[in-house]
């Protein structure tokens, strides 16, 4: 039986099988056996030799495996160690190799993702073609190329027809599939220069609502620049003057168009505006000290008619909300919603509302239960765009920022503990909802605060402004020539009369929906 076996390794080895041969010979029995020795020598001998062939082609793990196998016949013979040493060194190589490659197939896949093509695809080339992945990604590399180039005919033909808001959300598209591109960032000069010389025309020639249009899609493209940055301030200048002109301080609004024309030297309408301002407030001024101001210093009797009494405030309103001659209730910027069993909404219907600590020097219109010292911000609406800023570092999903266009969901926070979540949660509506999160106001049933922009959606489920589970119906509220009216299938009454789409509602009026009772009060 034992030449039986040294036989079958005898031929094995000179048909050069030299697996079986080396599994013939790694017996016991015929590794004691001097013929068996002898095959042993030479099979060891052969297999460092295919070690080695397998070596110089590459074929490491093959290369490994024979001089394993010579190694255990053979003996740590000095041949087979230094055959040992090479293959381990031409691993490490491989190994390094091929680490190097990932390395670079996951820098090439970022700037890719980043829209840093001519980045990527210099980096493939170090890889070749040969790689299934890199030939993936060059295939993505060309249809974003193709995507872009198609991106880049659209933004040019909306900028013949003066798109402006179609031009730059292709532009924004386009930069994070290419931002490198040379079109592109020539578009990108072109729409900004264009739009800010635009801007600053409508200013200078007192189009304020064009201005106010046109900044948007500005802002979104080169919100950062300074030249935009003081567009804004000046707009929003305008804005806080026709604040106080609207509410009758006439002295303020004077002092803020005499900056805002520091800001817009070639706007003559200013000039105009504020010589009207003074001539008002001084006027009023006149009024009040002469001799229907002394009535001020003097109660009047009881048994005189209250509405015959003049006003003790020394605030002229001049809104249409003072004017109760008309009959109608408008309503005021900021106003309370409170529905029983859900809880209360503020609701601010400006297009600027300021959120801040209760206690900060400055007053908001959002006042938080929060540190003295953290920053305030404001949220602006610009068209149907949202965007956050703050004269001091603030974090929008946790990446600090002071101007940033809000998205649904996007968290915002003050502080670490000081927080609160932008919804948008109907997509039909541009009405917007700050959710509180680790601070509050100071009445502990608001939750929630309601950018009111057009209407207020009060229904059962997450698309609801007001979430009101127990409605079988949507009801919804919108706002027309300043009063609120209503629209739904739920029957509404107040004071047991109905409610339609042609009645406004009444400030302080409790409002049956169905099941629930709903007041609106000022903030």
């Amino acid at each position: 039986m034992l030449n039986l076996k040294l036989k079958q390794a005898e031929t094995a080895l000179a048909d050069g099988r030299l697996d079986e041969a080396y599994s013939l010979l790694n017996a016991g029995e015929l590794r004691e056996h001097r013929r068996g020795q002898t095959l042993i020598g030479t099979l060891s001998r052969a297999l460092a030799q295919r070690s080695r062939d397998h070596l110089d082609a590459n074929r490491l793990v093959q290369a490994s495996n024979d001089c394993r196998k010579a190694e255990t016949l053979g003996g740590n013979l000095p041949d087979v160690a230094q055959l040992r040493q090479q293959i381990k060194l031409a691993m490490d190589r491989q190994q390094l190799s091929q680490h190097r490659r990932e390395q670079i197939l996951t820098q090439a896949r970022e700037h890719l993702e980043k829209g840093r093509l001519s980045r990527g695809e210099a980096l493939l080339a170090q890889v070749g073609t040969d790689e299934h992945r890199a030939r993936e990604l060059l295939r993505q590399a060309s249809a974003k190329r193709d995507d872009v180039n198609l991106a880049v005919r659209q933004i040019e033909k909306a900028i013949e027809q003066d798109h402006w808001a179609e031009a730059v959300a292709e532009l924004l598209q386009a930069r994070r599939l290419h931002n490198s591109h040379d079109r592109i960032a020539e578009l990108s000069s072109d729409i900004t220069d264009k739009l800010s010389r635009q801007v600053t025309e409508a200013l200078n020639t007192g189009r304020l609502d064009r201005s106010e249009t046109l900044l948007g899609p500005l802002n979104r493209l080169a919100g950062q620049k300074l030249q935009v940055k003081e567009l804004f301030q000046a707009l929003g200048q305008c804005r806080k003057a026709y604040q106080f002109i609207e509410s009758g301080h006439y002295r303020r609004a004077f002092s803020i168009l005499q900056r805002t024309a520091n800001l817009l030297p070639n706007a003559k309408w200013i000039k105009t505006t504020i010589d009207s301002c003074e001539k008002i407030a001084q006027g009023l001024e006149t009024l009040q000290a002469g001799p229907l101001g002394l009535l001020e210093f003097f109660e009047t009797d009881d048994s005189f008619d209250n509405k015959a009494q003049p006003s003790k405030s020394k605030k002229i309103n001049t809104s249409p909300a003072a004017n109760k001659a008309t009959g109608k209730t408008i309503l005021p910027k900021k106003f309370m919603i409170q529905v029983d069993g859900v809880g209360s909404f503020p609701v601010f219907s400006d297009n600027q509302v300021t959120i801040g600590p209760i206690s900060c020097e400055q007053v908001c219109d959002l006042p938080l239960m929060a540190e003295p010292n953290l920053p305030w911000l404001t949220i602006e609406r610009a068209e149907e765009d949202y965007f956050v800023r703050s004269d001091r570092d603030i974090a929008v999903n946790d990446a600090p920022t002071r101007n940033q266009l809000l998205g649904n969901g996007d968290r915002v926070a003050l502080s670490r503990r000081c927080r609160f979540k932008f919804r948008r949660p109907n997509a039909a509506s541009n009405t917007a909802v700050i959710t509180l999160a680790g601070t509050r106001m100071g009445r502990a049933d608001v939750r929630d605060a309601i950018l009111l922009d057009r209407e207020i959606i009060i229904a059962p489920g997450p698309a609801a402004h007001i979430r009101c589970d127990s409605l079988p119906e949507k009801i919804t509220l919108f706002l027309r020539n300043g009063q609120l009216f209503c629209r739904g299938k739920i029957p509404l009454t107040a004071e047991n009369n109905k409610i339609n789409e042609n009645n406004a509602f009444e400030m302080e009026k409790p409002i049956n929906l169905g099941n629930l009772t709903m007041i609106i009060t000022e903030l």
